[in-house]
């Protein structure tokens, strides 16, 4: 009897749910990823969030998908690109707006750490009508070429049009316009009026902005006076909280300050006196180690500041200037005014000079090993200006014979950094920042080193270069007329310094934009006696 085998039953093949079924982001774009990698390599590369792989296929709840917000990675980083086409006018303003987006911005960032050109700036620009005819004014102007202007009454014309449209829509928003507007537009109209020699106007600009600054943190700081406007701060319905000042904007006005405060200050002993005491309160606490160059800036900014208001507020209302003479405008960071009171709160700020110093150090030694890069360049920059005003803080001493002989060493440094800057710098001969001029200014102005005095006389000759409101090739024709007098008919062989008794100070400077020259006025002879005054016109 054979016996039927028993057909087995058919059966279903279950396979096993595979764990990754593709990136749930990607799913909700339609889109194919990567399913071998432990994340999704698209929504990493596009910026967002990515929710990883679904370990079942199953869609996610719709609410999951509203809440999801994929953000650009662009958004992260320092905007530096012109807004959409809309905005403008013409392709002469959109053209002008690019070239300052993706080449103007970077030229005035130089070798500093700072974001307020190629962000803050740009930010602003997508919101403020007025701010963005700024930029595009600033974006027509020639950077790359300063000196040289010919044939370039077209391009002129039309960065005066787009000024001339910032400022009547800074006027016309009035009181509304809000502090970040104005102290940007305070930033751009000094850049603007800076690059065309206006000197005196672009200090005007500053000093407006400091004021506004000042007035804004009053006002924030001020505690309340009513219930009502205690509630108010405190985050009411009608909430009018003032938030602090964006930082890059206070970090640029204390470098315009500085500027400004070495060209034409003429705010009151007080006014000197009550900001001493601000920035003395802010450099009292010098950390043991710069950790970025933003912080070690930031922090010279703030000793130099000082520095600057405690020389001139040692001078008081009954210091006497050299001359006698009632019209005397006298830069302050060229003249050599000196204390008549205390020296003692003069060798503080030189000490906080020596306390930078060595906190700078790390960096210093991190640079050494880098030449020629971003680091080592911005390294070179802090550490000429920090020599550069601890020798014009010296030169505020009560008498010459205090600093005039012991600095050398810092001349030769300050003169060689000068220029390893000056190789690097090949964008252009025009900078809104100061980077050599001024302290090579210091070391022939306040110093009579015969030999260094000649060789940055040279540099200022054979490579004209405008730095905020000063023009070398103005300050190398008043060293040169000055060189001339101290050294005119006299021996000087053996000698290393110019004779105190054959100093030419100078006491006055008049400048003319329009004709491009100079009235100077200097006195040569002794500190304490009789002089003999030389005057002149000088042209560049």
């Amino acid at each position: 009897m054979h016996h039927q085998r028993p057909v087995p039953k058919r059966t279903r093949k279950i396979h096993a749910p595979k764990v990754r079924t593709g990136c749930i982001t990607c799913k909700i774009r339609r889109v194919k990823c990567d399913e071998t990698k432990p994340a999704c390599l698209r929504c990493i590369k596009w910026g967002g969030d990515c929710d990883g792989y679904a370990s079942k296929p199953s869609q996610p709840p719709p609410d999951a998908i509203k809440k999801r917000l994929i953000l650009p990675a662009a958004i992260t980083e320092p905007l530096c690109r012109s807004p959409a086409n809309s905005p403008f006018t013409n392709d002469l303003e959109y053209q002008a707006f690019q070239e300052f987006s993706q080449h103007t911005a970077k030229h005035l960032t130089g070798f500093r750490d700072s974001d307020i050109w190629s962000k803050v700036v740009l930010q602003a620009s997508e919101t403020d009508s007025c701010i963005r005819h700024a930029v595009t004014a600033i974006g027509a102007l020639n950077f790359k070429d300063w000196v040289r202007k010919d044939n370039e009454k077209a391009r002129l014309e039309f960065a005066y049009r787009e000024y001339d449209r910032a400022i009547v829509g800074l006027r016309n928003a009035g009181p509304q316009a809000d502090i970040r507007t104005k102290l940007i537009s305070c930033i751009l109209f000094a850049c603007f009026e800076s690059y065309h020699g206006n000197s005196e106007t672009a200090t005007a600009q500053v000093f407006a902005g400091i004021e506004l600054m000042e007035q804004y943190s009053r006002q924030r700081l001020r505690p309340p006076s009513t219930t009502t406007e205690y509630v108010q701060q405190r985050g009411g319905p009608n909430s009018k909280s003032m938030p602090p000042l964006d930082k890059e904007i206070v970090e640029t006005f204390m470098l315009f300050e500085i500027q400004s405060s070495s060209y034409s200050d003429g705010r009151t002993t007080d006014k000197h006196r009550e900001r001493m005491k601000r920035f003395g309160n802010t450099v009292q606490k010098i950390p043991k180690e710069f950790t970025t160059l933003k912080q070690a800036s930031s922090m010279l900014s703030r000793i130099l500041l000082w520095g600057i208001h405690v020389r001139f507020t040692q001078d008081g209302t009954d210091f006497t200037p050299p001359s006698a003479a009632s019209s005397e405008q006298l830069p302050p960071l060229l003249g050599l005014r000196r204390c008549t009171t205390v020296y003692a709160e003069l060798a503080k700020a030189m000490n906080k000079y020596k306390q930078w110093e060595s906190a700078f150090e790390p960096l210093r030694t991190k640079a050494r090993r880098a030449p020629g890069s971003k680091l080592f360049n911005g390294v070179a920059l802090l550490q000429l200006h920090c020599l550069s005003s601890y020798i014009w803080l010296a030169a505020g001493s009560p008498s010459r014979a205090m600093y005039y002989r012991k600095y050398t060493r810092y001349l030769r440094e300050i003169v060689d950094l000068a220029k390893i800057l000056n190789a690097q710098q090949t964008e252009g001969s025009f900078s809104l920042d100061f980077r050599t001029v001024l302290p090579l200014m210091i070391v022939s102005a306040n110093y009579r080193h015969i030999a260094i005095r000649r060789e940055v006389i040279e540099i200022f000759s054979s490579r004209p270069r405008r730095e905020g409101l000063w023009d070398s090739a103005l300050l190398g024709r008043i060293m040169g007329w000055v060189a001339d007098i101290e050294e005119e008919s006299v021996d000087l062989r053996g000698e290393e310094y110019v004779p105190e008794e054959r100093v030419a100070e100078i006491v006055d400077i008049k400048q003319d934009a329009g004709t491009r020259s100079a009235f100077v006025t200097c006195r040569q002879g002794p500190e304490d006696g009789e002089g003999i005054m030389h005057e002149t016109t000088l042209y560049w």
